[in-house]
């Protein structure tokens, strides 16, 4: 993942958040991007901009987006798990808002995405790309990872300057 306080190149620049909650900073935050995936096997990924691990495992049955077997729903509760990924980015940096650049295979549920997103304070770019997508390669590889290394110290780069 790349988190910086320098623009990145996206393919479609997200908007200024302009409410009073804080979510105008997400502008000129920092930058966040993940890749994630889903699959009908009930299994999600997430990657980071390099195409890098981050987590990847099956569903949890109590888990209010598991997707019953749709590879459509999959998806989306991937992308949930990468916002909230992203949110929990953001507070440990420190910042009232950040930006979320989320590249995935297929369209998704934008509305409801965006919705999650800004909830956490972050602007999400979703980016539905033909590229290949790295997550795909880790959601039907069985089995459960979860970094041994809080994920914020594998995903921010040390020379961003949190707020306080």
């Amino acid at each position: 993942m790349f988190i910086s306080g320098d623009r990145i190149p996206a393919r479609h620049d997200p908007a200024p958040a302009t409410d009073e909650h804080g979510r105008s900073a997400a502008y000129s935050g920092p930058h966040i991007t993940l890749w994630s995936a889903g699959s009908d096997r009930d299994t999600w990924a997430i990657c980071g901009d390099e195409g890098e691990l981050i987590a990847f495992g099956p569903f949890g049955f109590d888990d209010p987006d598991h997707p019953r077997g749709e590879a459509l729903r999959a998806e989306n509760a991937a992308a949930i798990k990468a916002i909230r990924l992203a949110a929990h980015v953001r507070a440990v940096v420190n910042v009232p808002a950040a930006n979320l650049h989320l590249l995935v295979s297929r369209t998704l549920d934008h509305a409801r995405l965006t919705t999650i997103a800004n909830s956490h304070q972050l602007t999400l770019n979703l980016i539905v790309t033909s590229d290949w997508n790295p997550a795909t390669e880790w959601v039907n590889s069985g089995g459960y990872l979860q970094p041994a290394v809080d994920p914020v110290e594998l995903l921010v780069d040390d020379s961003y300057p949190s707020a306080s």
